[in-house]
């Protein structure tokens, strides 16, 4: 089980900007590099015992909420590649070029 604390994501991976509480689960926040959208590493805390979690989310912060992207991870490790793949991808797509008459 990992533990739902602050500075939960090992040094050898890419560090968040900051941690944060959010209700009872520790948050790992970060940037996208190229569009500046917040996105979210969340420990979900287990119910009987707030202090560990069971599994491991990706959020994207939006306007009034947050939304969860995929499925729920069981390792930070897993949760951590999500999000670099997410980052490597190609953020915004390249507009069709206008053809000239």
């Amino acid at each position: 089980m990992l533990k739902n604390r602050d500075g939960f994501i090992p040094k050898r991976y890419r560090q968040p900007e900051q941690y944060r509480m959010i209700f009872t689960d520790w948050v790992a926040v970060y940037r996208h590099p190229e569009t500046g959208e917040e996105y979210h590493i969340e420990l979900n805390s287990y119910f009987l015992n707030r202090d560990c979690a069971r599994e491991v989310s990706v959020l994207i912060q939006c306007k009034d909420c947050r939304r969860q992207i995929g499925p729920r991870h069981k390792t930070i490790k897993e949760a951590v590649g999500a999000l670099e793949r997410i980052f490597q991808s190609s953020a915004t797509p390249e507009k069709p070029q206008e053809k000239s008459a």
